[in-house]
Parts: C-alpha cells; sequence; structure tokens
C-alpha cells in the first residue's frame, strides 16, 4: 500500500530518532529513504572491522550523544531516579568500557594467547547488543504497536479505503476518457489534435450522454455531483497519460472531434462500457 506523503515525512522523522536505521532496511525501502552514505558507512565498516563488537558499542555510543544533542524523542524527559533511554545508553557504554580497561590490564591483548579469547569475546559482545536491540524493540512494539496499529488504520488507511471505494465506482468513467483519447490518436485526422480541443470533446460527449434519458441514474455517472466529471476533471486524466499533439495540418476544433467521438462511440456503446466496467 503507498504510504500517504504526510504520514511518508512522520515515519521518516521517526527514523530519523533511531540508533541504528540500518536494522530497519524494509522501513527505509517503503518510506523511499536513502541513508547517507558516511552514516551507512560507520555500521557496514564496523561490522567488516576486526573488532566488529567494540565498533557497535562505539558507534551506539557517538550516535546516542549526538541525538541527545539534537533533542532526540526521550532526551529530557528522564530524572535521576529514571535516567532516559539515551543516558541509559552512554551509561551502560561507560560501564562497558571500565570493564574491558580492566580486563585488558589483567589480560594484555599483546600477548599471543589472549588473542583468540578476545576474538571470541568481541563476537559474543556483538551478538549481544543485537540481540538485546531486537529484544528491545520486541518489547516497545508488544506495548505500542496495537495502538499505533489502530491509529494507523483510523487516520490513514480507512479514509484511503473510503477513497478507493469512491474512485473505483468512476474509474469506469476514467477508462472511457482514455478509450476515447486514445481512439482519436490512433484515427489519420486531416489536421492537428490539441490536448485541449481534445479535453473538451470528450467532455461535451459525455455530458450530452448524460442527459440522454435515464443515463443520469447509471451508478458511475451518480458519482459526480452534475452526473457527468467536470472539465478540469478530464484534463486532469488526461495529463497523467502524456498524451502527445499531433503536429500537422490547422488546428481541428472541438466541434470536429465531438463528431469524430459520437461516430466511434455511439450512445449504445458508452453506455454498455461504463455498465459493464464497473
Amino acid at each position: 500500500m503507498k504510504i500517504p506523503e504526510s504520514e511518508r515525512l512522520k515515519r521518516s522523522q521517526d527514523v530519523s530518532n533511531m540508533l541504528l536505521p540500518e536494522l530497519v532496511p524494509d522501513q527505509l525501502d517503503a518510506l523511499g529513504m536513502i541513508f547517507p552514505h558516511d552514516l551507512s558507512h560507520e555500521f557496514a565498516s564496523g561490522q567488516k572491522s576486526l573488532a566488529p563488537g567494540l565498533a557497535l558499542l562505539q558507534l551506539l555510543e557517538s550516535r546516542s550523544k549526538a541525538l541527545a544533542n539534537k533533542g532526540g524523542l526521550y532526551h529530557g524527559r528522564g530524572n535521576r531516579e529514571h535516567p532516559h533511554q539515551l543516558e541509559l545508553v552512554s551509561d551502560n557504554h561507560a560501564r562497558l568500557m571500565t570493564m574491558m580497561s580492566q580486563l585488558l590490564r589483567e589480560y594484555p591483548e599483546t600477548e599471543p594467547a589472549h588473542n583468540k579469547l578476545y576474538c571470541f569475546l568481541d563476537s559474543i559482545l556483538n551478538i549481544s547488543v543485537m540481540m538485546g536491540y531486537y529484544a528491545g524493540s520486541n518489547d516497545a512494539l508488544a506495548l505500542t504497536d496495537r495502538y499505533t496499529d489502530l491509529g494507523y488504520k483510523k487516520s490513514v488507511v480507512q479514509p484511503q479505503q473510503g477513497g478507493t471505494k469512491k474512485a473505483e465506482k468512476y474509474s469506469c468513467i476514467k477508462e472511457l476518457v482514455y478509450m476515447m483519447a486514445s481512439e482519436i490518436q490512433q484515427r489519420q485526422l486531416p489536421g492537428k489534435i490539441t490536448k485541449e480541443a481534445l479535453n473538451t470533446a470528450i467532455y461535451e460527449v459525455i455530458q450530452e450522454f448524460s442527459q440522454q434519458g435515464e443515463n443520469k441514474n447509471i451508478p458511475a455517472l451518480k458519482s459526480f455531483s452534475c452526473r457527468y466529471p467536470e472539465k478540469k476533471t478530464i484534463k486532469n486524466w488526461l495529463s497523467a497519460k502524456r498524451l502527445s499533439s499531433s503536429s500537422t495540418g490547422s488546428k481541428l476544433t472541438s466541434a470536429q472531434l465531438v463528431k469524430e467521438l459520437k461516430s466511434i462511440f455511439p450512445a449504445p456503446l458508452i453506455k454498455e462500457i461504463i455498465e459493464k466496467t464497473i
């Protein structure tokens, strides 16, 4: 489902408050976001380094500080008893670095026998951080996802569905407009066909059809307040199809195109098209 622009902007702002947006590539793709190369390189190069676990810790620390400095989502909401999340990241990073320094003093990295131990420890550290990150994400979703989903459905999905159903009712009229434009362009008419004349001609043919007999009660036409699409509506539909104007001869008038359209699309055929495709 296409994400509305207003919702896309809100979600993009949410992503900018993340510490590791690289771990949600599906969200980035859905939002059409391209993560800055210099930032995404930090994560990728860290994971390819000799100590990916340590690199990940350093990355989390630097990004948490940067996010706190710009006024991150939870920055300023904490207190001494209950610090905010970004403070907890920094505090725990400091504790880990203290423990790591103590470990290095007791088991110097320069000793060959200790190299393998530190490789294992770094792998454990990397896996633990990833596991904790996804575990925390799961618990956050468990508390908020249902309410977020309900709000999204109420504010975005349901209105979008309503708009889709409304659009479906007159989609056959739009298809009729496309068919008319296509047929006119495929014919070898003796003159230049302008978009303006074509737009007016299609409008007049459908308007006249809707005013004949009980045609105005056809469900597709009842979607329009005057029982036929306005000229500007038809113009918008045709602009989306990138129709080209023919470039030879004198300009054909809308009256000439109306006559041509009526010969191609007599009233019974128009009725059949919009009733069959609704």
